[in-house]
């Protein structure tokens, strides 16, 4: 039951606290295209970086 507790907060913080977070703070319409997809590429890597945290 701890373990279930566990990774339940985990996929909380990473995936609904962590990427809309770090996607509202570098999210700029002003933004040509391409910059924007290398920067949610990198919240991506960032995400998956911190599921290996653990």
């Amino acid at each position: 039951m701890a373990g279930a507790i566990q990774g339940l907060t985990l996929v909380f913080l990473v995936d609904v606290v962590l990427g809309p977070l770090l996607s509202f703070l570098v999210y700029n319409p002003a933004k040509p295209k391409k910059e924007i997809i290398s920067d949610f590429v990198i919240i991506g890597a960032v995400q998956i970086a911190a599921w290996d945290m653990v």
